[in-house]
């Protein structure tokens, strides 16, 4: 995985030869020695904290992340104590090289245009040869499309928050439930209209469900299947389009080649991926995320034990996982029944966007599926695919 940051917490006493990798890892130069991406890069005391001064060692591991990221290394370990706020340390520190790299990405043209040197001769100067001059244009046109896709999202998601408020569980479960079943209808009315146009053909029921199933080797290599994406990004009067990787990341359909941060075209924006052992160290995250960053979005992912809300005929008490993913397969291929909670691709789309709006655990993400009628496992899928 290209341009991502993959965190791991560990709570258990790791061996002597972790140990040993663990201290050496620490052991980069500071981010004054460093010389990439020297413009306002954040350091273990700069970096926004969410209380007045953290401690010596939280401070120091903030800087062992950053320096490790700025250093290019692929792979590095560090090892804090229990105890020591690391999950607060990682989670500031993790949001503040994201966010600087994407205003590094988002003005880097217009950085080159300012630090170019200046000769006597102007006219000399300001001619560009052609192969330049045309990446400039593409990375120009890129950072343009991904500010206005970007702008449109958080533009949603800011009036999300507002009505939802702070602290407000029901209020925000109430206010999902109505924004899918307004989807739904949307999307069952212009159903209607398609069909009424084909009143010659055959019925294409498969306008209103979501993507065909298909099995993990045919799957691409981000793990959403194309015709997933296409069925996301299609309908651009509802809200399924504000999902869209190829605009977020600025690459467009007919523009694949080039992305915004360096990304795989198409998979959308830079992502920080945090992995635990156990639920309760990723709800401490979750909260710790809440407590220190603003305007993040986050997307809990869980197996369809945790998340499928249909318990009647896939997620039933008892069923091992296995049991349970196949069930679920298996309902997708039938073609005499369907699972309700993915019968509107709008509704799934809509779901994703509210659990975007506000940091949500893996409980959080369950319970906003429950409350609107929609699958919570393949929502989160549809917003981890592009966010």
């Amino acid at each position: 995985i290209e341009h991502c940051i993959i965190l791991f917490s560990f709570s258990s006493t790791l061996n002597a030869r972790i140990q040993q990798s663990a201290f050496i890892a620490m052991e980069f130069q500071s981010p004054e020695a460093s010389s990439k991406r020297n413009d306002n890069y954040p350091t273990g005391s700069t970096v926004p904290f969410p209380y007045e001064t953290p401690y010596p060692q939280q401070v120091d591991l903030m800087d062992a992340l950053l320096c490790s990221l700025k250093s290019g290394r692929k792979v590095f370990l560090l090892e804090s104590p229990t105890g020591t706020g690391k999950s607060i340390s990682l989670a500031c520190s993790a949001m503040a090289w994201l966010r600087h790299e994407e205003q590094v990405d988002l003005t880097q043209v217009e950085k080159q245009k300012e630090t170019s040197p200046r000769s006597s001769t102007s006219w000399l100067d300001d001619w560009v040869a052609p192969d330049e001059r045309e990446r400039q244009h593409q990375v120009t046109a890129v950072q343009q499309r991904a500010k206005l896709a970007r702008n449109a999202l958080n533009k949603v998601l800011v009036g999300i928050q507002t009505k939802i408020g702070t602290g407000n569980r029901e209020r925000r479960e109430n206010l999902v439930r109505s924004a899918v079943t307004a989807a739904k209808m949307r999307e069952r009315g212009r159903c209607k209209k398609v069909r009424r146009r084909k009143i010659t053909k055959k019925p294409q029921d498969e306008d209103c469900c979501i993507a065909d199933y298909k099995s993990d080797s045919e799957k691409c290599c981000n793990g959403w299947d194309s015709s997933d994406e296409e069925s996301v990004s299609a309908n651009n009067s509802g809200v399924s389009h504000l999902l869209d990787g190829a605009c977020l990341d600025g690459s467009s359909t007919n523009h694949g080649q080039s992305a915004l941060g360096g990304v795989v075209p198409g998979s959308g924006v830079r992502k920080i991926i945090y992995a635990a052992r156990t639920h309760s160290q990723l709800s401490q995250f979750v909260g710790e995320l809440s407590r220190s960053v603003k305007d993040v979005r986050v997307v809990a992912l869980g197996s369809r034990k945790v998340l499928c809300g249909n318990k009647g005929e896939v997620n039933r008490p008892g069923r091992s996982e296995q049991v349970i993913n196949d069930a679920c397969l298996d309902l997708q291929k039938s073609k005499s029944s369907a699972c309700p909670l993915l019968s509107s691709k709008e509704g799934l789309a809509t779901l994703a966007l509210h659990g975007l709006a506000q940091p949500s655990d893996i409980e959080d993400t369950a319970a906003l599926g429950e409350a609107s009628c929609s699958c919570a496992y393949y929502a989160s899928r549809v917003s981890a695919s592009f966010l």
